[in-house]
């Protein structure tokens, strides 16, 4: 994918956008600069635009700083696979008509 610093950047952005904060520490918990359920879906929604692939939403809750979930998102993720699963893409189906 892309590199950390990359993907940190873009990550800083859209959560200060997300917690209408002006500066974010990137080392402290999200959840410390007033992130909350609504606003990870919609800063996962950015990166996934920005990057062009689904991210989960879960992601902010299982890398709970700007950093660590900037490293998450840069690296070969698990959760691609898990992803590609649960939409049957790996499987052979296809969603319903």
């Amino acid at each position: 994918m892309r590199d950390v610093s990359e993907q940190l950047s873009r990550v800083q952005e859209s959560l200060q956008a997300a917690c209408r904060v002006a500066t974010l520490d990137v080392d402290a918990p999200l959840m410390e600069a007033g992130m909350n359920s609504l606003q990870a879906v919609l800063v996962m929604r950015a990166c996934s635009d920005a990057l062009g692939v689904t991210l989960p939403a879960t992601l902010p809750f299982e890398h709970p700083t700007a950093r660590r979930l900037a490293a998450a998102i840069a690296e070969p993720p698990r959760w691609r696979t898990a992803m590609k699963l649960l939409s049957g893409s790996s499987m052979g189906l296809s969603a319903p008509q």
